[in-house]
């Protein structure tokens, strides 16, 4: 795509060096080496990857029964789902949180970093594709809770405000016209399209997260906006597809709370801004001084 060309351009690289393919949340193809990074097949990929088993959302074969639906595990608690098409739960917490949020409420919050990062794509992959954006693992709330005003709900727009931050970033964020935003852990696009009406179509916005399903959503909003000064990339915050100091700003909501190499997601920012650029935040911190409490230890909230 021109998306993907203009992203190797940037990175100076000269050709796809590899891809992977998901759904919902889960690797469904991957290339084995440089030489097969052709047309064909991601083409051929894609079309298996786009067959769906008869009785819900994943599609044949072991490979995706450990994705979206978990096969059932013998003495496993029952869990279901009024808008999930999982069957009965593994025992694998992170699978249950994302895939069945009903059957997690007991479950312990993984230590793994890569668990937690699976953990919580799958939660927010679940989230995103129920009906706007409700019923998920990650309760919504109000954005005029958080701190925006009735006219940038409305210029959002309602698809792209899934109601899952805990502020409001552009609202001290002081960005100006003509300038690159990077949005972290962008979602559906809520504070892209926000940023994109401040920096005006010579200034550019960069969204990037690492949930398939969030950056599918987030590109039919672009398009449905007409929004051509704004582009989502797929990709982790520790590890962000940007070129070295080409960000005047980054704006992040309620996201870096979930890495679990918060360090790096820092140095990352350090890396792509330039010389006088600036972060404006809105995350959740752990008081020492404060108990936490228990049902608030849970896999689930801890990913939501």
């Amino acid at each position: 795509s021109e998306e993907l060309e203009d992203l190797a351009i940037e990175l100076g690289l000269k050709d796809v060096p590899s891809y992977q393919i998901y759904k919902r949340g889960s690797v469904v193809g991957t290339s084995s080496s440089p030489s097969s990074v052709t047309v064909d097949a991601i083409r051929d990929q894609l079309k298996s990857a786009s067959v769906t088993a008869a009785s819900g959302c994943c599609p044949p074969g072991s490979s995706a029964a450990a994705g979206c639906c978990p096969p059932p595990s013998s003495g496993a608690a029952t869990a279901s789902s009024s808008s999930s098409c999982c069957p009965p739960s593994s025992n694998t917490a992170g699978a249950a949180v994302a895939c069945c949020p009903d059957g997690s409420s007991t479950a312990n919050a993984p230590s793994d970093p890569s668990e937690v990062l699976r953990l919580v794509q799958q939660s927010y992959a679940n989230t995103v594709n129920q009906s706007g954006g409700e019923g998920g693992c990650c309760v919504s709330v109000d954005p005029a809770a958080l701190g925006y005003t009735q006219e940038q709900i409305i210029n959002a727009g309602k698809d792209a405000n899934l109601g899952l931050g805990c502020g409001n970033p552009i609202s001290f964020s002081n960005i100006q016209k003509g300038e690159t935003v990077l949005d972290l852990g962008s979602g559906a696009g809520v504070d892209c399209f926000l940023a994109a009406d401040l920096v005006g179509p010579e200034g550019r916005v960069i969204g990037v997260d690492m949930t398939p399903d969030m950056i599918f959503r987030a590109r039919q909003n672009a398009f449905k906006r007409n929004s051509t000064n704004v582009q989502f990339r797929l990709g982790e915050i520790e590890h962000l597809p940007v070129a070295d100091n080409t960000v005047s700003c980054v704006i992040s909501n309620c996201v870096i709370n979930l890495s679990p190499d918060k360090p790096q997601v820092f140095r990352e920012i350090h890396r792509i801004l330039k010389p006088d650029g600036r972060i404006a935040v809105s995350d959740v911190v752990i008081r020492p001084e404060k108990i936490i409490p228990d049902e608030l230890k849970t896999a689930e909230a801890l990913a939501c």
